[in-house]
């Protein structure tokens, strides 16, 4: 599947959720309630996979670019183990404790997977986000998004409730991912 299919699907299933909201929230609240949990769910679950998809895809294309022009693997970065060497290398938003969802990690924890092409890298996003307070809000929504994922993802999926959103209507995970895809986009320019 490809990224933009991902990100019109985000965009279709906001524009979705909106219509299906307006249709049922009058006759039937419950309903609408119900399926507003589970649409919040599925968004992000959706968000977050694009985010660690596309990031791994441009570290994979940075690692394999790298070895054909040196000669030599980034970083001790093995193409051909790509999969399972991205996905153990990145994993972002992790929580020290699941079962508390208010702390999320701090910066320097979140942004540890960049160590990877070296802490100077990472040092240098850390800087460039703590001097950017719009950066700084697009890391937090990234971070949010990344710990609500995490902890749905350790939960029962099913059983997992509003109140596990951290008090997140399905609107306030769109604007998180509004801010958060500009953290991706911001990261990805630096492999491009």
């Amino acid at each position: 599947m490809s990224m933009v299919y991902t990100r019109d699907f985000i965009s279709t299933l906001v524009s979705d959720y909106q219509k299906a909201q307006e249709i049922m929230v009058v006759d039937e609240p419950s309903v609408a309630f119900n399926i507003s949990i589970h649409l919040t769910k599925v968004l992000i679950l959706t968000c977050t996979s694009l985010y660690e998809q596309e990031l791994q895809n441009i570290y994979i294309a940075y690692a394999e670019r790298e070895s054909n022009r040196y000669g030599d693997k980034p970083h001790n970065f093995d193409i051909g183990k790509r999969d399972k060497s991205i996905y153990q290398r990145f994993s972002f938003g992790r929580l020290e404790n699941p079962n508390d969802n208010r702390q999320l990690p701090e910066l320097k924890s979140l942004l540890e997977p960049l160590k990877f092409f070296g802490e100077k890298f990472r040092d240098k996003i850390y800087n460039e986000v703590n001097a950017d307070i719009n950066k700084e809000r697009e890391v937090k929504a990234f971070q949010e998004m990344f710990a609500i994922r995490n902890l749905i993802a350790h939960q029962t999926f099913i059983g997992f409730n509003s109140d596990g959103i951290r008090g997140k209507s399905f609107m306030d995970i769109k604007r998180l991912h509004d801010d958060a895809i500009k953290f991706v986009d911001y990261l990805i320019s630096y492999f491009t």
